[in-house]
This record gives structure tokens, sequence and C-alpha cells, in this order.
């Protein structure tokens, strides 16, 4: 389980498991009628296992790594709500995520992370369209 606050409205997320839908990410305000789950990531009862690694505040959006079964594990991004949770990455569905590296700058969220060109430099505002490498920087496929 990982928690963390969002600045927006004092909402806190965290990582639940239940047999029906496996882990899945939930939000609280703290009120019963306030916690619920933000969105069945993985459907059924596989889980989006979000990975273990701090989830980052970008603005008003949390953002983290999960899977779903059709893409494999994914940067994710989250307003709290179901209709506001989307996937902003889309690599390779065998692209291991052997940590998650992050940090906020310039408002978008920086990250090394898996794909063709191996671990590399990322960047996201949060949204598919706005995910790129920033570089290749070992073109012979190494490490940031």
């Amino acid at each position: 389980m990982y928690l963390d606050f969002s600045p927006q409205g004092g909402r806190l997320y965290l990582v639940v498991e239940d047999s029906r839908k496996g882990q899945e990410l939930w939000v609280t305000d703290g009120t019963e009628t306030g916690t619920r789950l933000v969105r069945d990531i993985c459907r059924g009862s596989c889980g989006a296992h979000p990975l273990p690694f701090w989830p980052y505040v970008l603005e008003n959006r949390l953002l983290f790594v999960a899977r779903d079964a059709l893409h494999g594990y994914e940067v994710w991004s989250t307003d709290g709500t179901a209709s506001g949770t989307v996937q902003a990455s889309d690599f390779a569905p065998e692209s291991p995520w052997e940590y998650f590296d992050a940090a906020v700058a310039g408002g978008q969220l920086l990250f090394a992370g898996p794909g063709a060109e191996g671990q590399e430099l990322w960047r996201t505002d949060g949204t598919a369209a706005g995910t790129r490498l920033v570089r290749d920087i070992d073109q012979a496929g190494g490490e940031p």
C-alpha cells in the first residue's frame, strides 16, 4: 500500500486489494461516502498492481505506474475520478519497469522509461499526447 496526499482538496490515494478487483487505486477524503475506487484499470480480478514507487503530483493530477491486461505496465494519470484517469504512456507490453525514477520540473514529470531505446529520459504532462522521449541519450541501449 502506498499513500499520497494530493494538493487539491485534501484527498488521499492508496492501493487497496479486494477479491473482486485485485489491487487497484482508491481515493478518500476521510469519510465513508468519500472513499471509492478511482478506476478499475485492469478489469475484473486481475488488478492493476500500481507499482510501489512513490506516485508524483503534477498540478492537480496524480501520476503513477500501473498495468492493464492489454498494455502491461504504463504511466497513468488521475484527477481522482474514473473518467479523469487516463493512460499517459504506451510502451511495449513486455517492457520492464525495474524502477520509476522521476521528478517534477517545469510543469511536467521527467522519468526513466522503457522502450526500444532502453531506459531513457522521457517527459509527460499526464496525457498520452504530452508523453515523449526527451532524447535517446545512449543509442546503444543503456540507462539514463
